[in-house]
């Protein structure tokens, strides 16, 4: 006879599901795998749908009637026992705007008016009255990939605006954002943004990428009274349109990510130093235009205003193909600036006492790898610098560091047969060589080195 489910500690049933719910390897079986356990009993199909329920994406202009009707009925149904249903699994909610080509895109009352329902079904009883009390709700509204370019500018077109969505999505939206639940708000690639729909007390987290706000009058609602996290990636109105000449960030708000740009926004550092604990500045260097912000340095961010300043994370992402060229063509290439250099001439003078520098770099290979180090030993002369050390030892006076360096090391098929490794095996022999070469580091006091290497294959 099998063991009876009361023989296993209810925790380690649902260590195992959330383990493999979590696991991406599994992702062509995982669905079903899944359905097969929530058979078991009870508890494990609570369980189960708290994983499979979490988060519901929509796609406005993508799905079509039949979809979203079978959503909502799904979502409505009262076949459900308490707790069991869909929709009191939902935590995380996805709106995409738009299609891969948004030249023709067409209004749908009626399906609209379908996506309002599933928003209040998940979020709110029909009198208005929450679903829950104890948990908290993120809401991401984004822009799809576009697979064409507009050709009245230079590359793809970015975003679209808030206003092609219908009124009954827009009021849906509206009192969710006015909800007490609302915890996390996330807006990508969105043009005219009213103001509004940010200013609510709850929020704690505001997460925006290439977004345009709209200022929408005054409001009694002080904004962003609970906020405790901000990212900020090329979207400077949300001064002017949220905050307007005056307002503050609120005394809460710890940790702010901000991308550095050569679009500017930077009043939104100074305006915001006065409480900021944790400071988060991301670099992103995977195009021709990034590479204008090569020269910007701690100058622009005036650290000075930063009184409670005790964090201070760098996180920079590059991307590099290695070439047949020796060692003095790297160094002298004025193009290509060390990582090294681009990380420091944003350090303040005397830095924080915790200081994190978090390099994330995509090593591709699309030519024949000849040997275990080949291509690390040039991306280390793109990282290196010859003030290195010094600058290391000078911010260890002030600060305890940590460097940690993630490689993904992307090999093309055709060209990664010689290798006679398994791919651990050969991220294992990178990782080895890679510490090596940065072993001038490892002596620096208060200085914590960590590498890892990813091997992928070039799909």
């Amino acid at each position: 006879m099998p063991p009876r489910e009361g023989h296993i500690p209810l925790e380690l049933i649902e260590e195992i599901i959330d383990g493999l719910s979590a696991e991406t390897s599994l992702r062509t079986v995982r669905r079903s795998v899944l359905s097969n356990i929530a058979l078991v009993s009870r508890s494990c199909r609570y369980r189960v749908n708290t994983q499979r329920f979490s988060q519901i994406n929509i796609g406005i202009h993508q799905m079509d009637m039949a979809q979203i009707q079978t959503l909502a009925r799904i979502l409505a149904s009262d076949m459900w026992q308490k707790d069991d249903g869909p929709a009191q699994h939902v935590r995380s909610m996805t709106l995409v705007l738009g299609t891969t080509d948004n030249r023709n895109l067409l209004s749908d009352p009626f399906k609209s008016q379908l996506i309002a329902s599933i928003l209040d079904v998940i979020f709110r009883h029909g009198d208005g009255t929450s679903v829950h009390t104890d948990i908290n709700y993120t809401l991401s509204i984004n822009t799809a990939i576009y697979a064409y370019s507009d050709p009245q500018h230079d590359g793809p077109a970015y975003g679209l605006p808030f206003t092609i969505l219908d009124p009954a999505v827009v009021g849906a939206l509206y009192r969710l954002c006015r909800s007490s639940l609302l915890n996390t708000l996330s807006l990508q690639t969105i043009w005219d943004v009213p103001s509004s729909i940010v200013l609510t007390s709850a929020l704690t987290r505001l997460l925006l990428h290439r977004v345009h706000f709209t200022p929408s009058g005054s409001s009694n609602v002080l904004p962003f009274r609970n906020l405790k996290h901000l990212r900020v990636e090329m979207s400077p109105s949300l001064l002017d349109g949220v905050l307007g000449s005056t307002g503050e960030f609120p005394f809460s708000l710890e940790t702010v990510r901000f991308k550095v740009n050569y679009a500017g926004g930077y009043e939104i550092l100074r305006r915001l130093s006065k409480s900021i604990v944790h400071l988060i500045l991301a670099i992103v260097h995977h195009s021709a235009s990034d590479s204008r912000q090569s020269g910007i340095d701690s100058s622009v961010i005036e650290y000075s205003g930063f009184l409670k300043l005790r964090v201070l994370e760098i996180c920079l992402s590059d991307f590099f193909r290695p070439v047949f060229a020796d060692e003095d063509a790297i160094l002298n290439n004025p193009e290509q600036q060390p990582i090294f250099l681009r990380i420091f001439n944003l350090l303040p003078t005397n830095t924080p006492p915790i200081l994190l520098i978090n390099i994330n770099i995509e090593l591709n290979y699309d030519h024949p790898v000849m040997s275990s180090h080949s291509g690390l030993d040039q991306l280390y002369h793109r990282m290196y610098h010859p003030s290195l050390i010094r600058l290391l030892e000078h911010c260890s006076d002030h600060s305890q560091i940590t460097l940690d360096i993630d490689l993904d090391v992307v090999l093309d098929p055709d060209f990664a047969s010689p290798i006679r490794h398994t791919l651990k095996s050969l991220a294992e022999e990178y990782e080895e060589y890679f510490r090596g070469l940065l072993s001038c580091l490892v002596r620096i006091e208060g200085l914590s080195v960590l590498v890892h290497v990813s091997i992928l294959r070039m799909q």
